[in-house]
This record gives C-alpha cells, structure tokens and sequence, in this order.
C-alpha cells in the first residue's frame, strides 16, 4: 500500500512540469517593427541587400510594420519599348521575415536561412 503516495508524488510531478512548459514563450516568434527610425530602415535595407547580394535596395518606410515577411522581386529588364528581354522571369521572390528573440530583432532570409540581427530596431510580437 505504500505505493499510492508515490504514485501521486509523480503525478504531481508531471502537471507541475507540465504546468511550466505550458506557460514558457517562445524561443523566438515573429515580430513586427515599432515605429521604425531612418536609421532602422537604412539598417533593414543594408541587411537586405547584403542577403541578397546586391549593392541597394529601395524599400516602403512601413515595410515590416504591419506584416511579418517581405517579399523582394528581381526588376525584370525591357527594352526601349518595354518589351521584357529574358521573357516571363519565373524566379520565385526572395522572402524575409522579422524574428523577435528576447529583445532582440532578427531578419531572416527564408530562401537560405541566413540572418542578420537589426540592432537598432525595436520590434514586437506580431498577432
């Protein structure tokens, strides 16, 4: 008979565990930025383009601030009569999202996981 007090040691054990994990936060969510400066906007612009290679890249002023991902396409080159010089483009769009982990703002390059943390950016958890 003395097992029943043990039985419900350890089921007391499980739910206050349980308990625990039900009420942790995440590692890290998706964020939204909150009132983004012109130095946090340069920031995400320079860390967008460096994930994409490119020299520059001209973004909204509220990119990031309603949404969670952005989305960048290649501008397809015309001729002088607008005319597209390699036809359809099919390139998929190269998708970022923002991350908060901690205090902390990540930009992440979906298509290669690359990331970059956005130092003066202030952002929130997105809902």
């Amino acid at each position: 008979m003395m097992k029943t007090p043990r039985y419900i040691g350890v089921v007391l054990t499980c739910l206050i565990l349980a308990a625990c994990q039900a009420s942790t936060v995440p590692l890290e969510t998706t964020a939204v930025l909150v009132a983004p400066t012109a130095q946090v906007q340069q920031q995400l612009s320079a860390a967008v383009a460096k994930m994409l290679g490119v020299a520059s890249v001209t973004l909204a002023d509220n990119a990031l601030t309603a949404s969670s991902y952005l989305a960048i396409e290649r501008v397809p080159r015309t001729d002088a009569s607008g005319q597209l010089l390699q036809g359809r483009v099919l390139e998929k769009p190269n998708t970022f999202r923002l991350l908060i982990k901690g205090q902390a703002c990540w930009l992440e390059h979906m298509n290669t996981g690359k990331r970059m943390q956005l130092v003066d950016a202030r952002c929130r958890v997105s809902t």
